[in-house]
Order: structure tokens, then sequence, then C-alpha cells
């Protein structure tokens, strides 16, 4: 079977055996899934053989198991954002009140979160070192230029 995406329909085709005066296989569109969902329709599964049925519904569970990871994949990527949003909220917590439980089930989170970063083998960035700056004011007003 082939799988073609076609705009919101994904045709499913089929090959329907081998035309000896064109010389060329016969391949038929069975049907569509959709794109989004992948609902299959009772007619496309009445054209069907149970192989293809069956072939079908592994395409499907491929398609959706890379969905998942590629969700999974944008939110660890674009997760600080959503912290620093957090942050930023609760720096300005004039609007809102959070309950000690709450606030207990977000440091529960930072703190697993903390521990599978650790065990996936990423440590935790040093900060650089702030420099000691010392100027007097005889410095301050020398001229650099040649």
């Amino acid at each position: 079977m082939q799988f073609k995406e076609v705009g919101n329909k994904i045709q499913v085709l089929s090959y329907r055996g081998y035309d000896k005066d064109k010389k060329r296989s016969i391949v038929k569109m069975i049907g569509s899934i959709d794109k989004y969902n992948f609902s299959m329709t009772d007619t496309l599964k009445n054209n069907m053989t149970e192989e293809e049925v069956l072939e079908l519904q592994s395409y499907i569970e491929k398609l959706e198991r890379e969905r998942q990871k590629e969700a999974d994949s944008l939110t660890i990527i674009y997760a600080h954002n959503t912290i620093n949003r957090i942050a930023a909220l609760i720096q300005k917590a004039d609007d809102f009140e959070l309950s000690k439980a709450a606030t207990d089930e977000i440091w529960n989170s930072i703190d697993n979160l903390s521990k599978s970063l650790k065990k996936a083998g990423f440590s935790k960035p040093q900060k650089p070192k702030k420099l000691k700056v010392i100027a007097s004011e005889k410095q301050a007003g020398l001229d650099l230029s040649d």
C-alpha cells in the first residue's frame, strides 16, 4: 500500500494487479483518512482486505508516534519560556495568591526536573565569576585615545 498526503487528507492507494496491455501496474485509490485525527470511514474499511487494514493501522500508529515525539521535543525545547514566564508572574504576585499546596507542588516539580536533568547527564551551568573592578578617580579621568 501507498499513502499520499493531499491537502487535509491522506489518500490510501492499493496495488490491484498488472495491466499487460498498458504494461503498468494498477494502483487504485481506495479511500482517504483525515490527516489530523486519522479517522477511517466504514466505506474505506469495506474496500480493504484484512491485511490492508492492519497495514493502514500500523501506518497510523507510526504517524501518531512521530507526532507525539515531535510534540514532546517541542515541549522540552520551549520549557524555559514557560518557566521564565511563571517566574515573572510570581514576581508580580500582586494579582493572585498561591496556596501552600500549589507552591509545594511547584517546588517538587522543580526538584524532579533537576533530578531528571542530572540523571540524563546534563550538568548545571556554572555562572561566570564576577571580576572585581577597582577604579580610582584618577583612572576614571584618563584619556585613552592615542
